[in-house]
Order: structure tokens, then sequence, then C-alpha cells
């Protein structure tokens, strides 16, 4: 059995938060074989409210082309007890019984019939802080089972949960400059950006040919353009908070260009797969 997740985008949980009601509807763009919700767009109560507005959902998310279903599921501010019920039950695969779960909303209740439907519930938890949690109620069985979910901020960077875990701020300010972005270099920079460096310099006069696709990270369509471009787009589209310069420029050629870059670098990765070219990046960094 798959346990479906649901991932409720920030700006509808805080909007949700602050909208006066305690109560309302949900809509849901979904992967039914995969198991996978995403929230994306809410009613207040009964009435009005926002739909199909997250940029994160639109732009960064697979289910940003999969149909919207308007209130096909319902939002309720509960008492935080029932949150701690429902975390119990599910470590045993059980479920809270309905009439228990409506004790615990707050105020307004959407009757669901005798068919399932998709719950997100947020409460005040004992640390000041809002904690939400996702249900599937089963109004046949009058049952409520907790399920997985993710809170998205849509502007954090994607090594965001790692901070206190890992020196992500004392990595974040320096500078690798990467000449070369072949396959190695396209490899390389995925491991820097893994590891929490968020300023790149990519160096490499060089396009995508159709033999670089066997090794390289950058996607067959990519055919054509400047690998740097190529590349700054790629690690882009995974963390759009990074600090990354594409540089179409030799560092043989472009010497006078290439030396103030690697001065304000606090580490040169060479990467190229010429002995030229490594050879002069070896010359100029060793001079500035």
């Amino acid at each position: 059995m798959i346990d479906p997740m649901v991932i409720l985008p920030y700006e509808y949980a805080d909007r949700i938060e602050k909208c006066g009601k305690s109560y309302g509807y949900i809509d849901v763009r979904d992967d039914e074989p995969e198991g996978v919700y995403v929230v994306d767009g809410f009613t207040k109560g009964e009435g009005g409210g926002i739909h199909g507005a997250s940029k994160w959902v639109g732009h960064r998310h697979y289910l940003a082309h999969a149909p919207r279903t308007p209130n096909t599921g319902f939002w309720y501010r509960v008492d935080h007890a029932i949150h701690e019920f429902g975390r119990a039950a599910a470590v045993r695969r059980g479920a809270v019984p309905l009439d228990t779960f409506r004790a615990a909303v707050d105020n307004g209740w959407i009757a669901p019939g005798n068919h399932q439907a998709l719950v997100v519930t947020y409460a005040d938890a004992p640390d000041n802080r809002r904690e939400w949690a996702a249900w599937i109620l089963d109004g046949a069985q009058a049952a409520v089972s907790r399920i997985t979910m993710q809170v998205v901020h849509e502007q954090l960077p994607v090594l965001a949960p790692l901070i206190g875990h890992w020196p992500l701020l004392d990595l974040s300010d320096l500078q690798i400059a990467v000449v070369g972005t072949g396959s190695i270099g396209s490899a390389a920079c995925d491991a820097l950006i893994a590891y929490g460096i968020h300023r790149l310099a990519l160096v490499d006069p060089q396009r995508l040919f159709l033999h670089n696709f066997a090794r390289h990270r950058a996607h067959p369509s990519q055919l054509g353009r400047r690998k740097v471009i190529a590349e700054r787009e790629r690690l882009l589209d995974r963390d759009p908070t990074l600090d990354i310069e594409a540089l179409p420029i030799d560092v043989i050629d472009d010497a006078d260009v290439i030396r103030p870059l690697l001065d304000g670098a606090d580490l040169v990765l060479v990467t190229s797969d010429g002995i030229e070219s490594r050879r002069v990046a070896n010359h100029l960094v060793s001079r500035v």
C-alpha cells in the first residue's frame, strides 16, 4: 500500500492561518498512482478564497500541468491534541474515530458524506508555533487516518533543512571558480552545490555537442548551447537562490579577463580536458 503524501505551499498555509476563518475547502492537483497531492487553492469558510495562484506549483512542481480540482478536500483549525492522537494512531497503522476528530475541530464543519476526502489541519503547538497535519477522511468507515505531509516554503534554498547540522552559513559567501564545465565539471558543480557552496563562476568557451551528452549532466535539449549557460540554468532549476555567473570565455585567449576573476575567487577548480588550459589556469592562479 502506498503511503499518500500531501504538499502544502507555505503561501497557502500562511493565508489560511490569517484568513479569519477556522475551516474551508481546498483545491488539489494529484498524481493518484504515486499518491501525491498538492494543495493549490482554498476557500475561507464556504465562501471566497484563493485558487491556483501558487508560483511554486506553477513553475517548480511536476504536477503543475495536472488538473486542479476545486473544493476536493477540507481544511480545519483543530486542537493540537488531535495531531498527537493521529500521530500515535499512525504508528500502529490505526485511525482516529470521526467523532473524535470532529470534536477537535475549532469551529465549523463540512459534512463529508460517505466518501473519502483529503483534509489538512493546523493547530497551535505547545512551543508557540503553528503545526500542520494531513489526513484521509473515510466517511463510510467513520474514521480519519493521519498521512505524510510537507509544508514547502517557496523561497528557501534546497539545503535549508540542513542549517544547524552543516556549516552552510560558513560556506555561503565563498566563491568557487570552475574552469571547464564538461562532463567532469558538471559533476563537480553538483558536488559543490550539494555541499553548500552558493556562489559559482563558470568558465568554458565551448558548446554542447551530441557526444557530450553521454556523460554531461545537461539535458540533450540543450544541444548547441554554451556549456556554461546550460549548466547555470540546470543548477538554477534545482535551486533558484544560487548565485551563478556564466562566462563563455577561454582561459588561454582571455587571460586578461580571467585574472581578476581568479583573484576574487576563494578556490579555483580546474576540470578542463586540455593540457594547455590546465597549465595556463595553474599559471594564472599561482600569480594572482
